[in-house]
């Protein structure tokens, strides 16, 4: 994981992974330059000692990608913290693991509609949940970039990550109330200056999905 600072620089966390494939809209085989282009920048990685690994369907690694970023990091921004200080108070952290849960099954869902479950890259979504509060518990407290972006002042990534997923749910009419909800707070909330701390994190997560 990395992280642009302020200055400029670029701070690389211990967590790193490469999934790397040809981008394209059908499934159908490389060209021979494509796959020898892709055999060269996976190997120059690999070489580097970096995790990477070639992938048959790239579309559906980024989507998987996206699970953590629409859930996780949009949360993060929304409450001006990072996961790691969610763990720090009981009733933050239940809230945080409960609202993540019902943004997942949401992600889920329109991934299977969009054909990722066949490809058997969609992750259990429990597993996927305790894998990455697993390792916020070893220490890691890592600024998701949305949150970094917050905190910077600069515009974030409502639309890639977000209202992707809204759009693909609505064309296949699949209900997605807490990432629509989510996709409006930002729109609407996010150039609030609002102080929150952890005692506020569940009033402020409650705003962020619609509630009262």
């Amino acid at each position: 994981m990395t992280n642009i600072q302020a200055n400029g620089e670029v701070s690389h966390g211990t967590f790193e992974r490469v999934r790397a494939g040809i981008y394209k809209e059908t499934n159908i085989p490389n060209t021979p330059e494509e796959q020898q282009a892709l055999d060269g920048f996976v190997n120059m990685l690999t070489e580097s000692n970096s995790d990477a690994v070639e992938i048959p369907n790239v579309a559906a690694g980024k989507y998987v990608k996206n699970l953590w970023n629409a859930s996780f990091g949009m949360l993060s921004a929304l409450t001006r913290l990072t996961p790691l200080q969610w763990l720090q108070d009981d009733a933050s952290f239940k809230y945080a693991e409960e609202t993540i849960s019902e943004m997942m099954n949401e992600l889920l869902q329109v991934g299977r509609a969009l054909g990722y479950g066949e490809s058997n890259y969609l992750p259990d979504p429990r597993v996927f949940i305790e894998s990455a509060f697993n390792q916020f518990r070893e220490g890691t407290d890592f600024v998701p970039s949305t949150l970094l972006d917050v905190r910077l002042g600069k515009p974030i990534e409502v639309e890639a990550i977000l209202g992707e997923v809204v759009r693909a749910a609505k064309t296949n009419q699949i209900p997605t109330p807490v990432s629509y909800n989510r996709s409006q707070t930002f729109i609407s909330d996010i150039d609030l200056d609002i102080d929150i701390h952890l005692p506020n994190l569940v009033y402020r997560a409650s705003r962020s999905i619609g509630e009262k």
